[in-house]
């Protein structure tokens, strides 16, 4: 009797740590699904003064990175990638022709731009900012005003700029842009973009899936970690036979924790299986 009650402790025990452990590995892959937000460039132009392009386009992230939906690149994280990209005229001369756009949001992978002109002007500056389909060029939102001289000013216009284009663009809802198939930069211009297909739209709501199955895992970890515990805890009863009987249920919860972990493990492969589709399909564009 009391070999046979070592003998399940030593088995209970065994099984709270194998569940400790794919517990904790699921809430770390519960991070997975933020890298299947869509990407969204920032781009700031200033001409008759540079200098203010990088700060500009700070202020602009740290705005759009209150909307918590986009994995936003700016110039900083692209300059360096841009080399045979960019005319000798610069940024602000490749945003002005599609071909060159499809290539720069290829390169950050990112199906949309903001992008921000500054322009000075004798009363202070001309703004447009507007959200544009790096694919083909079309703007989807857009946003111009006057601003008085001041940086502070700039920046007061700037985030206004950027609440009345993503609000213009709830008002006036549009179906899914079409996917960019994964084609080399030099090919990556509008006349070069397929229509988007059955299976591209279906790759679209693969991370979604993930993160839902990845949520379902959790869960089922969670429970099997409680019975896991509740099975591993000393048995009690003051005599043989109440010991036995309290003995026997704890062995109940144990099979309840292995079947709630094999769940759990099911639940893992399939939004392992979800993102490595989504990954092999392009990302989601």
């Amino acid at each position: 009797m009391q070999q046979r009650q070592l003998h399940h402790r030593r088995h209970l025990r065994q099984l709270t740590a194998r569940v400790r452990w794919v517990t904790l590995v699921c809430f770390l892959g519960a991070a997975w699904p933020a890298a299947a937000r869509e990407r969204l460039a920032v781009l700031v132009v200033a001409k008759q003064a540079p200098e203010l392009e990088d700060d500009l386009t700070e202020i602009v992230i740290a705005k759009l990175a209150e909307r918590r939906d986009r994995e936003l690149v700016g110039m900083r994280e692209l300059r360096g990638r841009l080399g045979d990209i960019l005319p000798a005229e610069g940024l602000g001369a490749c945003v002005d022709v599609p071909a060159c756009l499809a290539r720069l949001g290829a390169v950050a992978e990112a199906a949309e731009a903001v992008i921000a002109k500054v322009s000075p002007r004798s009363d202070g500056y001309l703004l447009d900012l507007a959200l544009i389909d790096t694919r083909n060029g079309r703007s989807e939102a857009r946003a111009s005003t006057a601003v008085a001289p001041g940086f502070a000013q700039l920046v007061t216009a700037l985030r206004a700029s950027i609440d009345e284009v993503f609000a213009s663009k709830r008002e006036e809802p549009r179906p899914l842009p079409a996917a960019v198939p994964a084609l080399p930069l030099a090919d990556a211009t509008p006349a070069s973009i397929a229509k988007e297909t059955g299976a591209s739209r279906s790759r679209r709501w693969l991370p979604y899936a993930g993160g839902v199955s990845l949520g379902l895992a959790a869960v089922s970890f969670s429970a099997a970690a409680v019975t896991g515990t509740i099975a591993t805890q000393e048995p009690t009863g003051s005599t043989r036979v109440a010991a036995q009987a309290d003995l026997q249920r704890r062995g109940d919860y144990a099979i309840a924790a292995n079947a709630l972990l094999a769940v759990g493990t099911l639940f893992v492969a399939a939004a392992a299986a979800a993102f490595v589709g989504w990954w092999r399909g392009g990302h989601g564009h």
